[in-house]
């Protein structure tokens, strides 16, 4: 059993042992609305398809390779169930006017990470669609079990970047199958450090406010954009330039991990309020586990008894206001997002257009069969 303490990194605090009241999380909510959908329960997955007239559904192991010739069903229904193929499934889905849209799973049903997910399949400005399985982000891997190793390895990921402080790794550090290229990628440095401490400080006293918390997040997304641009700038460019599959991941795999995120997929051209959308799916992956250390939290014995549970909160989750501080502090200090990328991440528009057609596919990614 771990000892009574806060760990907080980025907005990340981990509370253990006891119980007491709580907080109250956000609602569990989809924020991500996609025509199509993959869900993945045991053995099975549930697929939701628009009511837009008949599917043809093709089921493989691979994005790569369906064999078009042989649908697994077609069918008009809005909901289907179909068994896993491997270790993990694709589906090509197949629409009357012969579009065809990929989808699998977006959270990955590993054992230990709360937040592993793919960020494929998302639409880009030009009608293009974000490819499956090349880009993965996540939180702490320190609980992945060796049982999960096998289904892990599944998805082809050969680099794995950290991006925690030497603190944050020395006291979870990642537990990776063999054959991986770990980096460790440091956003911040030892001079931010001592100031978390500092908040750490604050919270154990019963210092912090709601009002404090909400502001470090704040502040510290403003930060990503304009103090730590250079770091993202590696991050960045060790995750497009790779030769295969990356993940990327922090301690909660919502604050550093998220503006990662955000980057890669302005770069791909999906626009800002589909990337929001899909950096506040952290709280509905998240929600389970964020309950779980909420019903933990013994703030008598822990804490300053005067402490507000709900301070808590706006360090645990993800809010619209985080992200959009960095869209803001973009806009404002740089002129916007392609001449922040341009300027400050290194992406010229000529390579923009080659990670745009290496990481995204059209309406017909393979030769489709037509109805």
């Amino acid at each position: 059993m771990k000892s009574n303490k806060i760990w907080l990194a980025t907005g990340m605090v981990l509370v253990v042992i006891g119980c007491g009241r709580r907080g109250e999380l956000p609602p569990k909510e989809i924020t991500l609305q996609e025509a199509y959908r993959a869900e993945r329960t045991g053995n099975s997955y549930r697929l939701q398809l628009p009511a837009n007239g008949f599917h043809k559904i093709f089921q493989s192991d691979s994005t790569l390779v369906f064999d078009w010739g042989h649908p697994r069903i077609e069918t008009a229904d809005t909901l289907v169930e179909l068994p896993v193929q491997g270790e993990r499934t694709f589906f090509a889905i197949v629409s009357i006017a012969g579009d065809t849209t990929i989808v699998s799973e977006r959270k990955i049903a590993v054992a230990g990470p709360a937040n592993l997910r793919d960020i494929g399949g998302l639409k880009t400005d030009d009608g293009r669609t974000v490819r499956w399985g090349r880009f993965y982000r996540s939180d702490k891997l320190s609980e992945l079990t060796d049982a999960q190793f096998g289904y892990f390895n599944a998805l082809g990921i050969r680099k794995v970047i950290d991006l925690r402080m030497v603190d944050e790794i020395e006291a979870e550090p990642d537990h990776l199958p063999a054959g991986l290229e770990p980096l460790h990628l440091s956003i911040f440095d030892d001079q931010h450090a001592a100031a978390f401490a500092g908040v750490q400080e604050k919270i154990t006293n019963g210092q912090l406010t709601v009002a404090d918390a909400k502001r470090l997040l704040v502040e510290a997304n403003a930060a990503f954009a304009t103090i730590y641009a250079p770091k993202f700038k590696q991050v960045v460019r060790e995750t497009m330039d790779a030769d295969g599959p990356v993940l990327y991941h922090c301690t909660a795999g919502k604050d550093r991990t998220g503006f990662t995120t955000a980057l890669i997929l302005s770069i791909l051209g999906v626009d800002r309020q589909t990337i929001m959308d899909e950096y506040l799916m952290t709280n509905y992956y998240t929600h389970e586990s964020m309950t779980g250390s909420l019903d933990k939290a013994n703030w008598g014995s822990m804490l300053k008894a005067d402490l507000d549970p709900e301070v808590v909160i706006p360090l645990l989750i993800v809010d619209e206001t985080y992200l959009q501080a960095a869209f803001d502090a973009i806009d404002r200090e740089y002129g916007g997002m392609d001449e922040y990328l341009r300027n400050q991440i290194g992406i010229t528009d000529s390579l923009k257009q080659v990670y745009r057609q290496r990481f995204t596919y059209g309406p017909n990614p393979q030769l489709s069969p037509v109805f």
